[in-house]
């Protein structure tokens, strides 16, 4: 007899859904009411199952760290024996397919002997369950990530329009669009609420130098010279001090970690880059991936600029001027990297987004003092980018997960998507106010 648990990944909400009452539209009249469903985000399947409040309470009774009989859980207040077939099917219920009298020596599940059929999907939705469960992740961060990777997700992103989409050449007719439409922002400068003391002023702080220099200089930038090529040796110095070595704590004989430019939760480092060359001197156009250990770029594709600039865009779920800039790098995390150290936290996967932070600002910075432009974009289509380096999205995608896109080259003289920069003082705003 089969035994089965409740999926340990299931995510449980009310979605309300606003409807309006068809009669009354007939008669003349406008009545809206709200219906509330109970919708479980199944991480096996990676989608939505709508399920009933009565079907919720079945489903808090099973276990999901052990396995009961199929007779136990078919008791007066379960769904119907059809229901429970198609919650088996969306990875809501899982059974034990590792018992030899369960599974089929094909890998499917054999022909019940009990009124009970097993559906065609159970041993692949067992599986599956096992691969989630056997990965470090906490299951919240599961979701998050999941869903930001979601096919339907991704898709409702790219028809989705920007409303605010400033031209320098109008930039005051359609910010203000935006705010008639949106409402004035909050306050751009902020006084903590519970700080209501005197302010203690401090000095000017100003310093000379090209770190202080680059940070007043760098700005995100949009546009590029087509006409111009990066030369290599540009690429090494930004792609060694931004993700390359520059030495390393030894531990102990069995362990060592890395110093890079950038800080990582636990020192350990798990954003891989893999740059694409448009525009570089020597460098055939096309997907590589950056050793770290030999500072060194090893080959995945070579590609047409046409088709280049094409999949560059699709990466980017649309935005052209990411694939104007005379090269991009795109950020793809070991998760199995900080996994090993921070298993099933919850705040492990916020850590390496944290990480491709510190690394975009690093990248900027050393893009801006080597007289580059640079953009960072978090608009990314996920599964695109992992098959574009290689990985198989169904199979590596617990494993491997893009984080996001830095891109650099040189301006476009004619740049049209840069604001005017207006100069501001703090020490002179300071002075006004007192």
């Amino acid at each position: 007899m089969a035994q089965l648990a409740r999926s340990k990944f299931l995510l449980l909400r009310f979605a309300e859904e606003v409807t309006f009452n068809a009669q009354a539209f007939i008669e003349g009249r406008l009545e809206l009411f709200a219906n509330s469903k109970l919708t479980a985000y199944s991480g096996v399947v990676q989608r939505d199952v709508q399920l009933t409040v009565e079907e919720a309470r079945w489903l808090e009774s099973l276990p999901e760290s052990q396995w009961i009989e199929l007779s136990e859980a078919l008791r007066d207040d379960a769904p119907p024996v059809v229901r429970i077939q198609e919650l088996i099917r969306e990875g809501v219920v899982i059974v034990d397919t590792s018992a030899d009298e369960v599974s089929g020596s094909d890998g499917t599940a054999p022909e019940e002997t009990s009124p009970f059929e097993l559906p065609e999907e159970t041993v692949e939705r067992f599986e599956r369950h096992q691969t989630l469960d056997s990965i470090p992740w906490h299951p919240t961060s599961l979701y998050l990530h999941l869903t930001n990777q979601d096919a339907e997700v991704q898709n409702a992103l790219k028809a989705e329009p920007l409303d605010l989409v400033i031209k320098t050449r109008d930039a005051e007719a359609s910010a203000n669009e935006f705010l008639d439409k949106h409402g004035e922002p909050p306050p751009a400068f902020f006084q903590a609420p519970q700080a209501d003391s005197e302010l203690i002023p401090l000095a000017d702080g100003r310093r000379q130098g090209s770190i202080y220099h680059a940070l007043s200089r760098r700005r995100t930038i949009r546009a590029f010279d087509p006409d111009r090529t990066v030369d290599r040796e540009t690429l090494s110095t930004l792609l060694r001090y931004t993700f390359g070595c520059l030495g390393r704590h030894t531990l102990s004989p069995r362990f060592f970690s890395l110093h890079k430019g950038s800080p990582s939760g636990g020192s350990l480092h798990p954003i891989e880059a893999y740059p694409v060359v448009s525009r570089v001197q020597g460098l055939e156009p096309g997907f590589y991936h950056y050793d770290t250990r030999l500072h060194g770029l090893r080959q995945i594709t070579a590609c047409e600029a046409e088709p280049l600039a094409e999949q560059l865009t699709q990466l980017a779920q649309g935005q052209t001027f990411v694939a104007e800039a005379h090269f991009v790098v795109l950020l793809v995390a070991r998760f199995q990297r900080n996994f090993w150290k921070y298993k099933k936290r919850i705040n492990t996967f916020n850590v390496i987004l944290k990480d491709a932070g510190h690394l975009s600002q690093t990248f900027q910075l050393i893009a801006t003092d080597l007289g580059l432009g640079a953009f960072y974009t978090g608009a990314i289509d996920p599964f695109s980018i992992l098959r574009s380096v290689g990985f198989d999205p169904a199979a590596d995608r617990f494993h491997h997960g893009p984080i996001g896109i830095l891109g650099a080259g040189f301006q476009a003289e004619d740049d049209q998507t840069l604001m005017p920069l207006e100069a501001y003082d703090p020490i002179q705003a300071r002075d006004r106010s007192s």
